[in-house]
């Protein structure tokens, strides 16, 4: 029984002696942590680190609503208290938005710096159905039951969506390569003289692009691939036939031109 006691003093012991040598260590922990919240109290109360503006950067890419929105939920609050995350979360939520980058500007600047979301077009999946604006990323930016004519059109025969929503991204098959075409044809010299009327694709994503006033260009799955035949279709495209031609074939290695 003895020896017992003696061995659970010897354990006891280093225990206790531990403690005292670490006590300095806690205690200073203690006190560092009740100055740090201490100041951090002062600056949450002070007046002088209170939002009094809310920056949007450019100030055209938020709508007059959405910036006063945001006024309403930030302004008169410490800059100490808000999270840019929480904030750039918030304005990235309209579909508008593809990145809003958020900074504290002291002593009392929100600073909102915004990258919107431009519309490449607006597409239809079937004939008589709504209209869906429609940026380069895939996202859904409005929808409606008329084409808006300045908008490029994108048909999308396929119909595994019966209706989208807005502010989701949708992956169409040949999308993003449409996209790439669309860019690529601008900067062409034909597009000196001529102007897409619109886009479509089919369910396997062949892209098709349809001048204004005819031929439908058959590009097929690898648009850039095919981009040199461009360059061969200015004889017919300026040929007293044109009218004749239903669409040219580009994706073969000759070009395949159906006439009525």
């Amino acid at each position: 029984m003895g020896k017992r006691k003696r061995k659970n003093r010897q354990l006891v012991r280093p225990f206790f002696q531990g403690l005292l040598k670490a006590s300095p260590l806690l205690v200073i922990g203690v006190l560092g942590g009740t100055i740090f919240w201490g100041i951090r109290e002062n600056l949450y109360a002070d007046p002088g680190f209170l939002i009094h503006t809310v920056k949007v950067v450019p100030a055209e890419t938020l709508s007059y609503a959405k910036t006063k929105e945001l006024e309403k939920l930030y302004l008169h609050q410490s800059l100490f208290k808000i999270s840019p995350r929480e904030v750039a979360r918030k304005v990235e939520a309209d579909p508008g938005i593809r990145e809003a980058r958020v900074t504290r500007e002291f002593p009392g600047t929100l600073r909102i710096e915004v990258v919107d979301r431009s519309v490449f077009g607006e597409i239809q999946l079937l004939p008589g159905s709504r209209y869906y604006a429609l940026a380069e990323d895939g996202m859904i930016l409005s929808e409606g039951t008329a084409h808006e004519r300045e908008l490029l059109l994108v048909e999308i025969l396929n119909g595994k969506w019966p209706r989208l929503e807005k502010g989701k991204k949708y992956i169409f098959p040949g999308f993003k390569e449409a996209v790439a075409l669309t860019r690529n044809f601008r900067s062409h010299f034909l597009a000196r003289s001529e102007t897409i009327e619109k886009i479509r694709l089919d369910p396997l994503g062949n892209v098709s692009l349809f001048l204004a006033g005819g031929p439908e260009l058959r590009f097929g799955r690898d648009p850039s691939k095919k981009l040199y035949a461009l360059d061969s279709l200015t004889p017919l495209l300026k040929g007293p036939e044109r009218n004749q031609i239903i669409y040219i074939e580009l994706q073969y290695q000759d070009l395949v031109v159906k006439k009525r």
